[in-house]
């Protein structure tokens, strides 16, 4: 489930940063004619494109950590086996294998959630830029 939703999440920011991108070239390319790299409207375009850049180099690399987290080998498996052991004999009460597991999951929707606020600001800047050029 989890990993469902943020195959989901990645999807909606990817689709999400290409239309805002698709947006930003549309204003430069109506700009073109008249535009001055002083004008308050290029440089919001510029920095609107600046963020959608970020935003999708932010979600490129998730998506590169999602791809090398899948194919690592178990290690948490062994780890986990050994920490039983442990357990068994009695050390390391209360230690468990899930605490690994569990801080990658969460720094996974940390950083998915991060690529969901770079795309949102990036959208931000856009609407702001779309503005002004009008």
């Amino acid at each position: 489930a989890l990993q469902a939703r943020q195959a989901a999440i990645v999807k909606g920011v990817r689709t999400k940063l290409g239309e805002a991108q698709d947006r930003v070239r549309a204003l430069k390319d109506r700009n073109v004619d008249g535009g001055n790299p002083d004008d308050v409207a290029s440089q919001a375009l510029a920095a609107a494109e600046a963020d959608a850049a970020a935003a999708l180099a932010a979600l490129q690399t998730f998506e590169a950590k999602e791809v090398a987290a899948s194919a690592k080998p178990p290690a948490d498996a062994v780890r986990s086996l050994s920490q039983r052991r442990l357990q068994i004999d009695g050390g390391e009460e209360g230690r468990t294998s899930d605490s690994s597991a569990t801080k990658k999951k969460r720094s996974r929707m940390v950083e998915a959630r991060k690529a969901e606020q770079g795309k949102a600001a990036a959208e931000a800047r856009v609407a702001v830029a779309e503005e002004r050029v009008r």
